[in-house]
């Protein structure tokens, strides 16, 4: 039984007879093929490192998201606490005893 080529020896095969019964110089043929394939390489090489890159950006999108959430929430708490209302507002009375009231509140 006859071993079947691989399709890329078919398609060198191919081209090979098709350009030098066109009287293109076998050399050339194959210089040129050579630069071909490693612009594929270099293209896909291209792709999948973009690829890579737009995962990243991604994930880095998430991160910063999720942070920024949690910011938001702990700024949403701090505009709700007395305590601080008052520190900010210079009440420091008003302050302390906002305090002591949220940690008698808060068990140990």
């Amino acid at each position: 039984p006859e071993k079947k080529k691989k399709t890329k020896t078919v398609i060198r095969e191919v081209v090979h007879y098709e350009l030098t019964s066109r009287g293109v110089s076998p050399t050339h043929i194959r210089s040129r093929v050579v630069m071909l394939l490693k612009k594929l390489l270099q293209h896909r090489k291209n792709l999948e490192e973009q690829k890579r890159y737009m995962e990243r950006q991604k994930k880095l999108e998430e991160l910063r998201r999720k942070a920024r959430e949690q910011a938001e929430k702990e700024r949403a708490a701090r505009n709700n606490d007395p305590a601080a209302k008052a520190f900010q507002a210079g009440n420091y009375r008003e302050a302390i005893k906002e305090w002591t009231k949220t940690l008698q509140e808060k068990p140990a």
